[in-house]
């Protein structure tokens, strides 16, 4: 359990999550700015603590 915490505790899964939220959104229509992906990655990070 701990060392899948620590997978998801990482900035690239974090990364890919992201990534894969704006593909979907995209696919509605929605557009979503680099800049936007990159804040929500920082707050995302900020909250779990994330590892490299």
């Amino acid at each position: 359990m701990n060392k899948l915490l620590t997978i998801l505790k990482s900035r690239k899964v974090i990364n890919a999550l992201i990534t894969l939220v704006t593909a979907i959104a995209l696919s509605y229509g929605y557009n979503v700015s680099p800049e936007f992906k990159a804040a929500v990655a920082s707050v995302a990070c900020e909250i779990v603590e994330c590892t490299e």
